[in-house]
């Protein structure tokens, strides 16, 4: 089930929508499907097992045809310059205009984020046999023709990562969430004092989302909550419509509306 919620401002009303279009089936589509993510061009992109798949409205194509390597997919992305990402224990990889390249390869990736043009920040299990051991993010910017992936200080994020509308990325982090501005990312060096900005929180948060109205989204698997300016702590979400969700998914839809699986 899908339920959608719109905040309305100043009256912070809140609607559930119900269902208004006809699900409509998909001849030869794959059946085994892990992510599915919509590009800037409206063409929709899955990832299975052990292949990624483009749907243009009319046919399916394989990124095995080019190169990809038959494992699991565990995150689907675009950049700020077109480019598809798929990532996964072996590295990251980018489809482009018909192209595919290994930007990165040897670092197992979760899941990653376009933070501006040629630029991009992962998340990355420090030991990927454990997914409970902490979460590190890596810098991956391109130069002079080639991908270059740096550890980010001692920073720690979650696995899943977000950016608002000021182009900042949010993540959880140990004890609460955090937000990195584009420029942070971008000037970060060795020496750099700069950090994230720290909020606490007593939520059980493995997603966190800002939406155009500046209301901050928490997601569990089995929970969801909302902050907007002025609120002093979260509105927790029923239990009925939070459902649960084992990616602890939630995004915004091009109208402001909230949309969880």
């Amino acid at each position: 089930m899908f339920c959608r919620w719109i905040l309305g401002l100043p009256l912070m009303a809140v609607v559930l929508l119900g269902q208004q279009y006809p699900f409509v089936p998909v001849a030869n589509s794959p059946k085994n499907i892990e992510r599915i993510l919509q590009d800037k061009q409206g063409r929709l992109w899955m990832s299975t097992h052990d292949d990624v798949l483009c749907f243009d409205g009319t046919r399916f194509f394989s990124l095995r045809e080019f190169g990809l390597p038959a494992e699991l997919v565990t995150s689907l992305a675009e950049d700020l310059d077109g480019g598809i990402l798929s990532v996964s224990e072996r590295g990251v990889y980018r489809f482009i205009q018909g192209r595919l390249e290994h930007v990165v390869s040897d670092l197992p990736v979760y899941d990653i984020i376009a933070v501006a043009p040629g630029l991009l920040l992962a998340a990355v299990y420090s030991s990927p046999a454990n997914p409970s051991t902490s979460v590190w993010l890596y810098r991956i910017r391109a130069a002079n023709g080639l991908w270059k992936a740096e550890r980010l200080a001692n920073w720690e994020g979650g696995v899943n990562l977000s950016r608002d509308t000021t182009g900042a990325i949010l993540s959880v982090c140990p004890g609460g969430w955090c937000e990195l501005s584009a420029k942070l990312i971008a000037d970060w060096n060795p020496g750099y004092s700069g950090a994230p900005v720290f909020h606490r929180s007593q939520q059980d948060i493995q997603r966190v989302v800002r939406d155009r109205f500046g209301c901050v989204w928490f997601r569990s698997i089995e929970a969801g909550a909302y902050q907007c300016p002025g609120d002093a702590e979260p509105v927790r979400l029923p239990a009925a419509i939070a459902g649960r969700n084992v990616w602890s998914g939630e995004v915004e839809n091009d109208d402001g509306s909230m949309l969880f699986a």
